[in-house]
């Protein structure tokens, strides 16, 4: 049996990764918290600085479209975070999670994006 040989990051098919994300138009009432950070000098190491602002403004966008998908939502952005929030922020990264897992389990929506991350290290958006 022939192995198929993953194209992508990680072993992340990204291929097949866009084509199933480009049929994503909705998440519906599904709660979604998305946490971006103000730079992305881990995603985006060692590339070139024009390279660096272009990517980091096309992370951005998909970070809002992302946010965009579900009606309840909470988007943030860690104002003193790199790419990897969990390192830097990891408490906000596990209220993120905990509002997420008690708006489904309690068929609630999540609590206002300025509640959740509350405090001088973010900023809310939308």
């Amino acid at each position: 049996m022939a192995t198929r040989r993953l194209v992508g990051i990680d072993g992340v098919d990204t291929r097949a990764s866009a084509a199933l994300a480009s049929g994503i138009r909705s998440l519906g009432a599904t709660p979604l918290a998305v946490i971006t950070a103000v730079r992305e000098r881990e995603l985006f190491r060692g590339a070139p600085p024009t390279l660096y602002r272009r990517g980091l403004r096309l992370w951005r966008v998909m970070q809002t479209e992302l946010a965009q998908l579900p009606s309840d939502q909470a988007h943030v952005v860690a104002l003193r975070s790199d790419h990897f929030v969990q390192d830097d922020r990891p408490l906000a990264v596990v209220r993120a999670v905990r509002a997420v897992v008690s708006a489904v389990r309690d068929h609630t929506e999540l609590p206002p994006c300025a509640r959740l991350f509350p405090g001088p290290d973010f900023r809310c958006l939308g």
